[in-house]
């Protein structure tokens, strides 16, 4: 059985979680603090899928409790999260219902991590991040996503 670390460490791209902090361990300069972790609800929609263990699971949910007390000691003053920009007002109703007990987590990274790590702070909002529009050019013919993770490596583990 690998560990939520494991899964950290080995993937790339697939959830952000930002931290940004204005007085964690400097005392004059803002500090960024970027996680990245597979999709725990392993939705299939990207280009390379992980077959994660049941995030639900006793074990699992153990250690995501030890990566978010640990994140905690960084003392992020902001959370940001992998959600479309316009998902914010969804996002914070989500998050203050889960605060006042109202809201189930599901298996999703954002609320496993970025939920808990809110709460555990008595922050008041998450930040959604994500951009899902299309970069500049033609996407079907000036990028070739798949040959760019083979060439660097990012197409296995």
């Amino acid at each position: 059985m690998k560990s939520i670390t494991y899964y950290f460490f080995r993937t790339r791209y697939a959830f952000v979680l930002l931290c940004l902090s204005f007085n964690a361990y400097t005392q004059d300069q803002p500090s960024l603090l970027v996680l990245g972790t597979a999709h725990f609800s392993n939705p299939g929609n990207d280009l390379i899928n992980l077959d994660t263990e049941d995030i639900l699971s006793s074990i699992r949910q153990k250690e995501i409790v030890a990566v978010v007390d640990n994140l905690a000691k960084f003392k992020p003053t902001h959370i940001a999260v992998e959600i479309p920009s316009d998902s914010q007002e969804d996002l914070n109703n989500r998050f203050l219902d889960y605060k006042k007990g109202r809201y189930e987590l599901n298996r999703s990274e954002m609320d496993q991590i970025g939920f808990r790590l809110a709460v555990k702070l008595d922050h008041n909002k998450i930040h959604a991040v994500d951009w899902n529009g299309n970069p500049p050019g033609n996407i079907k013919e000036d990028y070739d996503w798949y040959s760019y993770a083979k060439t660097n490596g990012y197409d296995t583990l």
